[in-house]
């Protein structure tokens, strides 16, 4: 296995933070902790509280459906050949879970939807950069 290969299917954290920084793998822990933890949280609340998907305009298993993908996506950022897309997905569930809050008028509420999506589009570009010096 090349040495370019192996270092791509790493953890961040084992490097020591070169060509990263070390608010990388700070911010992919993070993202990793809150959705693999945040997401089955937000199944289990939709599974025990009767009308919360209703209340928000969506089918039950398109929260199951988006939960599952955070989940996925919440352990692709842990490793470096899958950080970039998957730091995008969750942007895009995110960026969706702004629109469906602002849609039943809880501005409010939409507020951690937002900062989480500032950190993933920093948190991908920080990784795409490093890849692109990484390539030449």
């Amino acid at each position: 296995m090349s040495s370019q290969v192996r270092r791509q299917m790493t953890l961040y954290w084992a490097d020591q933070g070169r060509g990263y920084g070390y608010g990388v793998p700070i911010a992919a822990g993070f993202l990793a902790l809150s959705y693999g933890l945040g997401a089955p949280w937000a199944a289990y609340v939709e599974y025990s509280t009767p009308g919360l998907s209703s209340h928000f305009g969506l089918p039950v298993w398109f929260i199951y459906a988006v939960c599952s993908l955070q989940i996925f996506s919440a352990l692709g950022v842990l490793w470096r050949a899958t950080a970039f897309w998957s730091a995008s997905l969750l942007t895009v569930t995110t960026l969706g879970a702004i629109a469906v809050h602002l849609k039943v008028a809880e501005p409010l509420s939409a507020i951690p939807a937002v900062l989480y999506t500032a950190l993933q589009i920093w948190f991908a570009t920080r990784i795409r950069a490093a890849n692109l010096r990484a390539e030449g």
